[in-house]
């Protein structure tokens, strides 16, 4: 059997397919910055699973791998079940033949490829059951597992070793108005797949953060990061991707002590702070900061 790094590899060097480990046993990003921390680099990939062995594999979807993803869903406890959506598409013949990755829960990942860019959607603003993985996202992809009886697992008739993908078929393109994800189902700095920040923006929302309170030990340390975090997301109306990258590039290193974010323990809780601020409805109308600097 295949260790996860040779597979990581694989995927890099055969099929130019940026990845990234998450959380053994978890979609949980085990890098700084999620997906956007994906690379064909091979050093970084053997650092990565040398100093992990058993981290799942993640591909950062849309333009760094040129993959985009029809993600059928199924969940017997919550009755979700993409493929009676799908199903009548296959029978129809309109569904291109293309890899495809089967998921531990019973669904399975559709991938395509497309000259234009799509961005993620959720199921409940789209067809039933059907997510789109696309710009700003990623998934898990074989032999990565979640610890329940099945990994994920390519299709041996749809391996992408053994067939093209094919272009994203345009019956399932979202339409203008379509709502995109903010659902955080695999949870990447990412992924929340709201348009880019503006690059003076992004200064703006640096140079206030200069000027947060840092966490400090003892002191109310995570509410003071919750704050910050929330101010980024709400108040500048960042991706919880580029919040995520400034909170760790300008306000973490002020910290005292900083979290270890190469430590598991410590950036599971220093993202879980960020994730809790998008979650949380804003304390006064959103953007309040965007004119303030």
């Amino acid at each position: 059997m295949s260790t996860m790094l040779e597979c990581a590899l694989l995927y890099a060097r055969r099929l130019h397919w940026p990845v990234f480990p998450c959380a053994v046993k978890q979609k949980r990003p085990a890098t700084p910055h999620g997906c956007l921390d994906a690379t064909l680099d091979e050093d970084k990939i053997k650092w990565w699973w040398t100093k992990n062995p058993n981290a799942n594999i993640a591909i950062a979807t849309g333009k760094p791998s040129g993959a985009y993803v029809i993600d059928v869903d199924y969940d017997s406890k919550t009755g979700v079940n993409g493929y009676l959506t799908i199903q009548p598409l296959f029978a129809l013949g309109i569904v291109p033949p293309t890899p495809c990755q089967f998921t531990p829960r019973g669904g399975c990942h559709l991938v395509f490829s497309s000259q234009a860019e799509i961005p993620c959607v959720q199921s409940t603003s789209y067809f039933s059951g059907i997510d789109l993985r696309g710009r700003g996202g990623y998934i898990l992809v074989a032999p990565s597992t979640m610890g329940w009886r099945r990994n994920y697992m390519w299709n041996p008739r749809r391996h992408p070793l053994q067939i093209p993908l094919a272009p994203f078929p345009d019956w399932m393109r979202p339409p203008a108005k379509a709502t995109v994800s903010t659902e955080i189902k695999e949870p990447c700095r990412e992924a929340s797949c709201v348009p880019e920040a503006t690059s003076e923006v992004l200064d703006r929302a640096r140079k206030y953060l200069a000027y947060c309170d840092p966490a400090v030990q003892g002191a109310r340390g995570h509410d003071k990061l919750l704050w910050a975090a929330s101010a980024m997301i709400h108040g500048f109306c960042l991706r919880e991707d580029e919040a995520a990258s400034l909170l760790a590039r300008e306000y973490n290193p002020r910290c005292d002590p900083p979290w270890n974010l190469g430590n598991g323990v410590d950036s599971r809780d220093f993202y879980r702070k960020i994730s809790e601020a998008s979650k949380l409805p804003p304390s006064r109308r959103r953007g309040w900061l965007l004119n303030r600097i």
